[in-house]
């Protein structure tokens, strides 16, 4: 068994643009094996960085943030006053919302997943040590990536 350490494309978020640095990728008779610590925090850092963002969000970065939710696409219509086909065009990248509709997104995202976790399970405190370099094995950088719909580059180990 041969163990490396590699930068990995986290496909499996369904975003492009999610880097994972300094994961064990292992090497097990030629299939290679990644595990990713605290993965439910990684998709509430994601996630609180997609709000932050003053560009308009990509197709992927609504489903990923639906998804999140747990709300089915009807739902987050409703929740943000447009239709479930507007829903279904966003994600495909093929509309996109106001900035009044962003906002709401933008708050819903805030207040229901990632407020709520923050205040129910002491992860302010884990954030802040998490982006000071000091969080046990998972260190998270986000930086600005040049062009592209996804302004944005989310690397974690």
């Amino acid at each position: 068994m041969n163990t490396q350490e590699l930068k990995y494309q986290y496909i499996d978020s369904g975003l492009d643009n999610v880097y994972i640095k300094g994961l064990k990728i292992t090497d097990d008779a030629g299939e290679p094996c990644v595990f990713i610590p605290r993965i439910g925090f990684l998709h509430l850092l994601i996630a609180s960085e997609i709000i932050k963002q003053k560009t308009f969000m990509s197709g992927q970065e609504v489903y990923f943030l639906r998804a999140e939710l747990g709300m089915s696409r009807s739902i987050l219509a409703v929740r943000l006053g447009i239709t479930e086909k507007d829903i279904v065009r966003w994600e495909k990248g093929k509309w996109q919302a106001s900035n009044d509709i962003e906002t709401a997104l933008r708050n819903l995202v805030h207040d229901e997943l990632i407020a709520s976790n923050i205040k129910n399970s002491g992860w302010s405190k884990k954030i802040e040590r998490c982006k000071s370099n000091q969080f046990n094995s998972l260190h998270i950088n986000i930086t600005k990536s040049r062009g592209g719909v996804n302004p944005y580059r989310v690397e974690a180990a």
